[in-house]
């Protein structure tokens, strides 16, 4: 059995994709606040009940919500590596400071996320309910754009070889425009490569994902009618395009903790914003979490051979643009 904290130590002298400032704050978390409370642990032992009957108890010693949030998220991430390992089969610290944690008076409600299971059956019905807005959902549960960025995507925005999307305008009610908080660069999982690269090469014209006509991009009126067909074949509760963005970001931050780089993949203005958001706190690239939420999101088959046909199925008629 491995001792939960020496695994804890081992993974932050190894954690070189965490800023010194992260490890420390990840660190203090282990030295000021586990120890009190799993010093004895073995992480294989660590099990939901477990870890929440350690959060409770530190609730109990004084520690504060937001040190207490932090705090989890060092423990979350320690334990999302042991899975990256193998040594465990799930995280043990997912789920467990539900309702432990009351929101501030007055603080709005986080945002709503699909959960990974609504995730999958959404994607896998894509094919049959639409398969020509497949790749767009895919790109938006998988790089936390936001609708307009992502209908603003044209073919000289992908780089296919260093795996990265310019976001440079966005297309809002028939308009292009400057992105909300100026341009950036996204990085896209690298097994998502393969499908953008099929779409450049059998796509015509200027657009990334251009609606029937070919001269602009899809409405989001349009992308919005054949998410809500998506998610009723699924047996899901109706989501939004905005909630794949939520979506991405709470399992990017589930994965990693790391909240600059999700913050900077989101383009919001700052980390602050982020950490206000998905209420959360800490940094730099994480291509394996990203092919992890890609591959989650792209189990039940593996990418198609062909761009599929851009029919419309259903008998609901809607105006195109």
């Amino acid at each position: 059995m491995t001792p939960l904290l020496a695994f804890a130590a081992d993974f932050l002298a190894s954690a070189s994709h965490l800023h010194p400032r992260t490890r420390a704050l990840y660190a203090r978390a282990f030295t000021h606040h586990w120890t009190r409370v799993l010093a004895d642990a073995a992480l294989e032992s660590l099990t939901r009940p477990l870890v929440r009957a350690a959060a409770i108890r530190l609730r109990g010693l004084g520690i504060g919500p937001a040190a207490l949030r932090n705090s989890w998220i060092a423990l979350s991430a320690a334990l999302e590596h042991a899975v990256g390992l193998g040594l465990l089969n799930d995280n043990p610290a997912h789920g467990t400071l539900k309702r432990l944690i009351p929101a501030p008076r007055g603080a709005a409600a986080l945002p709503r996320a699909l959960t990974r299971d609504e995730l999958a059956a959404f994607l896998a019905v894509l094919p049959s309910t639409a398969p020509h807005l497949e790749d767009l959902f895919l790109v938006l549960a998988t790089t936390g754009l936001r609708i307009g960025e992502a209908l603003g995507l044209e073919h000289a925005d992908v780089d296919l070889e260093r795996a990265r999307l310019r976001v440079t305008r966005t297309w809002t009610e028939r308009t292009l425009g400057p992105p909300k908080h100026g341009p950036r660069t996204i990085d896209v999982p690298p097994t998502l490569v393969s499908r953008l690269a099929l779409r450049l090469a059998t796509v015509p014209g200027r657009w990334l994902f251009p609606s029937h006509q070919r001269a602009r991009p899809w409405t989001r009126e349009n992308v919005d009618y054949f998410m809500r067909k998506a998610c009723h074949r699924a047996g899901i509760r109706r989501a939004t395009p905005h909630q794949l963005r939520h979506t991405y970001a709470t399992l990017m931050l589930e994965a990693t903790g790391d909240v600059v780089y999700v913050s900077r993949q989101l383009g919001h203005a700052s980390v602050k914003l982020t950490c206000d958001v998905y209420g959360i706190a800490a940094r730099p690239q994480h291509p394996e979490a990203l092919d992890r939420l890609y591959d989650l999101a792209t189990h039940h088959r593996p990418p198609s051979a062909a761009v599929p046909s851009s029919s419309q199925p259903g008998r609901r008629r809607v105006a195109s643009g």
